[in-house]
């Protein structure tokens, strides 16, 4: 296909990326303050009731590709 036929298009947005603490992690790396990392891990504790999880593509496997995980998790990279 050509640009000229348009077609589906994907947005990736990571709104935490450049949020201070995401900033102070990366100056930490950066400095070597923290030695070589081995580790990592990400809580998001955000809440969502079941409403929000009535939608038909929400926190399924086949259509988020990973559940919450990537749902919500993917928002603090």
């Amino acid at each position: 296909g050509t640009q000229e036929e348009g077609g589906p298009y994907a947005t990736v947005l990571f709104q935490h990326r450049y949020g201070s603490g995401a900033v102070h992690a990366r100056e930490l790396l950066a400095s070597g303050a923290l030695g070589a990392p081995l580790v990592a891990h990400c809580q998001t504790t955000w809440y969502r009731d079941a409403a929000y999880y009535s939608a038909p593509w929400r926190g399924r496997w086949a259509t988020e590709g990973g559940g919450p995980t990537m749902g919500h998790g993917i928002h603090q990279t």
